[in-house]
């Protein structure tokens, strides 16, 4: 199967997508909530994936061609026996084509 070399256009307006939702990034770890990252991410068209139940990981993914641009969200219990700890939450941000990732990034925080 070959894909069709997305149109310089298109490819400007993924990056473009990309670079406004990684901002996002650093406020939903300043507000401690997913909520900024994934309001942007719909705002340019990315939607999650799954089956809608609840999980500790969500997947928001918008694809034209072989571009693909890919949100990631999950939280798990730091928690052990007799060690009360914070959730650590982490976001991850990827832009794709193809198998290569184009760009990234990260942001996390505890709550």
């Amino acid at each position: 199967m070959t894909f069709a070399k997305p149109s310089r256009d298109l490819r400007t307006e993924f990056e473009t997508a990309f670079h406004a939702i990684a901002k996002t990034l650093t406020t939903a770890a300043d507000e401690r909530s997913f909520a900024p990252a994934v309001t942007a991410a719909e705002s340019f068209g990315l939607k999650e994936q799954g089956d809608g139940g609840p999980s500790a990981t969500y997947i928001y993914e918008r694809r034209d061609g072989d571009l693909c641009l890919w949100l990631r969200t999950h939280w798990y219990d730091q928690s052990h026996p007799f060690s009360i700890q914070p959730d650590m939450n982490k976001l991850r941000l990827e832009l794709r084509q193809g198998s290569a990732i184009l760009c990234s990034a990260e942001s996390s925080y505890e709550d």
